[in-house]
């Protein structure tokens, strides 16, 4: 079957938890599909990167306004490629795989992301329209599908990310028994609530009194520099953008992951946590309780709150008992979540 994904960007300069998913989805697709990815960037061009085919289609870098700016462009790949099935990651990158539809009747499947969590101009309109245009809605958790049944009658899907836990296969060395690192893996934008782990951060050193412990935030972002600002005087450390090859070693490195969203899809950075058997410190918004049981495989806190979110990390700093366990139950139930798997329901099932 020849298959073509949409998606905003590819790492290395988009690093997106979207954009690295798509990369790992279509390399396991290519094993037995045809893939062709198109994505917006800042030329246009045709590449073959690791085995898989790349189409670059030039937009601009305005938010919201990107996968409208990206239509005219993905769609002229798609009549070229002549795929069988067009599957758009997310909402916006539905627009282009709808009227790419409309004109070849080339039927489309659209994977929901976080942004049905968030406020943009015509959303509602938008998500109506494509969400019941499409052959498929998937959704990544059981939260996110009943968010998406406000815009249709469609049975909404439920398929969550995958992650090749081998690439976490390997023996960490010898922590150090002093120090304690909490890292947050994500790109500085307003909904992944950085601040708070800023501010949880202080709040442990300075009246926890848990003098011993880093912070490490990996990833870029419109939020960065004020980020610095705000973390200055702490034991926080800035990684920006990474090669993703890179966060198997970061997150061995780690104690804790921490994430700190105000609203998520299905965050690639918590699978990979649970694939580096990492306890996870995560806010109880939106799917994240599907993934991360409350004092089963980390703690769940309330959104926005940096107290409880350092309360939370001291708890994983001081417990090692209770950290070791949430380590364990997170390297069992990574096994569910399998590259292999979502392609097989995404596309074996359908055919």
């Amino acid at each position: 079957m020849k298959i073509v994904i949409l998606v905003s960007g590819l790492p290395p300069l988009y690093n997106g938890g979207t954009e690295i998913a798509t990369v790992e989805l279509a390399k396991c697709a290519s094993k037995k599909h045809d893939v062709h990815i198109i994505a917006g960037t800042t030329e246009d061009g045709e590449y073959k990167i690791n085995g898989l085919n790349i189409h670059t289609v030039k937009s601009i870098n305005k938010k919201y306004l990107f996968g409208a700016y990206f239509v005219l462009g993905a769609v002229k790949q798609v009549l070229k490629i002549k795929p069988d099935v067009i599957h758009a990651q997310g909402i916006q990158m539905a627009l282009a795989a709808f009227v790419a539809s409309k004109i070849t009747r080339i039927p489309y499947i659209l994977y929901g992301r976080g942004e049905i969590y968030m406020k943009w101009f015509g959303k509602d309109l938008i998500t109506y329209v494509l969400a019941n245009g499409a052959s498929r809605v998937i959704a990544q958790t059981q939260h996110m599908a009943e968010a998406f049944e406000n815009y249709t009658n469609k049975e909404i899907e439920v398929i969550p990310n995958g992650i090749d836990a081998e690439r976490f296969q390997f023996e960490r060395w010898a922590k150090s028994s002093h120090l304690k690192v909490a890292v947050a893996v994500g790109r500085a934008r307003p909904e992944k609530n950085l601040a708070c782990f800023v501010d949880a951060m202080r709040y442990l050193e300075k009246e926890l009194k848990f003098d011993h412990a880093m912070g490490v935030i990996v990833g870029d972002g419109e939020q960065i520099p004020e980020l610095k600002k705000r973390a200055e005087g702490t034991n926080i450390r800035f990684m920006d953008a990474v090669d993703n090859s890179e966060i198997p070693m970061i997150l061995k490195s780690a104690d804790v992951l921490v994430n700190t969203s105000l609203s998520e899809g299905f965050p690639m950075a918590v699978l990979e946590a649970m694939a580096a058997g990492l306890p996870v410190v995560a806010s109880r918004v939106t799917g994240i309780p599907e993934i991360v049981g409350n004092l089963i495989n980390g703690i769940l806190v309330e959104p926005d709150n940096y107290k409880a979110t350092a309360l939370a990390i001291h708890q994983i700093f001081t417990k090692p008992v209770m950290a070791d366990l949430f380590s364990r139950n997170n390297l069992a139930k990574v096994k569910q979540y399998s590259w292999e798997n979502v392609v097989r329901r995404l596309y074996e099932c359908a055919e």
